[in-house]
């Protein structure tokens, strides 16, 4: 996993803990704080490996795609094939009648099935927003307003308070 030894398959890492925390973020799909917590490694000790070790870098991004994978099955499988939900009454399972295995219903998930096909067609799922902007924009030096005595006087003013005396006078 921290690199390969040139027949295909992941070498050995050299320090253990590296392999665990590695094999523990797949697991966790891709959760820094689930892989550390599992392996007692603290989230500073990984970061730190980060920088040190370029082939853990590498490793450590392949970890982060492996256990996306893992949450993209997950999403797939709720929003496609259900989830189970079983069902009770006044807090006991209900159960079949007939063969007394308790009772359940599958629930999809829409909206997993909406990201998924967002993410999978982007061009024909994504949030189509237009906006029309229809203005006139007139760019002047701004030296105009300075003739104005109020406007003079106002900056002249807050220029004073603002350094006890007005800088530009």
């Amino acid at each position: 996993m921290a690199g390969s030894n040139g027949n295909g398959r992941p070498t050995k890492p050299e320090n253990p803990k590296k392999g665990a925390f590695l094999a523990a973020l797949i697991e966790a799909g891709g959760h820094i704080g689930n892989a550390c917590k599992a392996t007692q490694v603290g989230r500073t000790t990984v970061y730190d490996w980060r920088k040190q070790d370029a082939r853990f870098e590498t490793a450590y991004h392949e970890a982060m795609d492996l256990g996306a994978d893992i949450l993209e099955d997950e999403a797939t499988r709720r929003a496609i094939h259900g989830l189970k939900r079983f069902k009770f009454f006044q807090g006991a399972a209900i159960t079949d009648p007939d063969t007394k295995e308790p009772y359940y219903e599958l629930e999809y998930s829409d909206t997993l099935l909406i990201f998924l096909l967002k993410g999978i067609r982007p061009d024909k799922y994504r949030e189509r927003i237009s906006h029309k902007v229809d203005a006139k924009v007139t760019v002047t030096d701004g030296m105009d307003l300075l003739r104005d005595p109020q406007v003079a006087n106002a900056l002249d003013g807050a220029l004073t308070r603002r350094y006890g005396r007005n800088p530009m006078a």
